[in-house]
């Protein structure tokens, strides 16, 4: 009888450390995780000239955005097909710049209690870097993983010398 005890608790230990794993897995990414996210479209010309964040959830919208992202370019290329009951989008736009040098990316998407943080960094030329000397307007366009919590930008400013 002690050894079917013992297996039974046995069993009992596995069967309890599956449904916790189970459990964790179903309950997604812990707070203070990184969220995966994808490059849609970035460049140096928009048609945005104020900086612009801005969190897309559907189709309409994403397109309206596309247009802006794309319209100083000729012919402007049709948005791409993103299946947004599985995917939401995030676009930074930079704002114009009287240089080139500047540039914007989502550099980390993180899952906190109270939502989602994307981490913005711009940079921006530093002493001594030699630039176009051309109006331009930085952005990127990602996507991720669709979520219902809210998210906040939070933006790097990071200027590196060209010396």
């Amino acid at each position: 009888m002690g050894q079917r005890l013992h297996r039974l608790i046995g069993l009992g230990a596995i069967a309890g450390a599956a449904a916790c794993l189970v459990t964790a897995c179903a309950a997604g990414p812990k707070d203070g995780s990184s969220v995966p996210f994808e490059p849609v479209l970035s460049g140096s010309h928009s048609g945005v000239y104020k900086q612009y964040f801005t969190l897309i959830r559907d189709s309409e919208t994403f397109t309206a955005v596309w247009r802006r992202a794309t319209a100083r370019q000729y012919p402007s290329p049709a948005p791409p097909p993103i299946d947004f009951s599985r995917y939401m989008v995030i676009a930074v736009f930079l704002g114009e710049k009287r240089t080139g040098g500047y540039d914007i990316t989502v550099a980390d998407l993180t899952r906190t209690p109270a939502g989602l943080v994307a981490t913005v960094r711009e940079r921006h030329p530093g002493m001594g870097c030699h630039t176009t000397e051309a109006l331009t307007q930085p952005f990127e366009i990602v996507k991720t993983p669709i979520s219902a919590a809210p998210v906040e930008f939070e933006t790097q400013v990071v200027s590196e010398p060209c010396d």
